[in-house]
């Protein structure tokens, strides 16, 4: 069964999954405790009748700042689970009619990703900002930030994404 329309969600739930259900314990809330309760969430009759979830980071990450320092974008976090216990999640919660969304963090990545560590060995990264009518491009050295303009200021800080550009990039 496929989730329902987006247009048609009235309640979202946010999971932050630490400390939802620790399925394993371990003491760390974890995917497969969220499969344990989906019907809690909707699917039976006294549930909450929730239509979509929404998950904290549950990116690979070294959790200097609880998940939202994503090492891997690729890769659920061990503390969690595996990819295959979220895809096993998402397949759940849609036979239920719930809806999934994950907070998608690009300007939370952490010094550990393969973006920053490369980014230590290039002299020269470049910082792209982009206009409706333009595109801005400036070198600088560090860390280097996608940015959502908006005339001549950032709309806000959630406009800001982390993108490595080396010499031999395509960006």
């Amino acid at each position: 069964m496929a989730s329902k329309p987006w247009s048609e969600v009235n309640a979202i739930y946010q999971i932050y999954p630490r400390s939802f259900k620790d399925s394993n314990s371990d003491g760390i809330g974890d995917l497969r405790g969220v499969i344990e309760k989906l019907d809690y969430i909707h699917g039976q009759k006294d549930s909450l009748g929730i239509d979509a979830i929404w998950f904290s980071p549950i990116f690979s990450s070294p959790m200097a700042d609880m998940g939202y320092d994503v090492s891997n974008y690729c890769d659920i976090d061990t503390l969690f689970g595996t990819l295959d216990d979220f895809k096993e999640l998402v397949d759940k919660a849609h036979e239920r009619n719930i809806n999934v969304m994950i907070d998608f963090v690009p300007n939370h990545t952490s010094n550990q990703h393969p973006w920053f560590l490369a980014s230590r060995k290039d002299d020269k990264i470049t910082m792209y900002g982009v206009t409706q009518s333009e595109t801005v491009a400036r070198q600088i050295t560090g860390l280097v930030f996608l940015a959502a303009l908006h005339g001549s200021g950032m709309t806000s800080a959630s406009s800001i994404i982390c993108i490595h550009s080396s010499k031999n990039s395509l960006i």
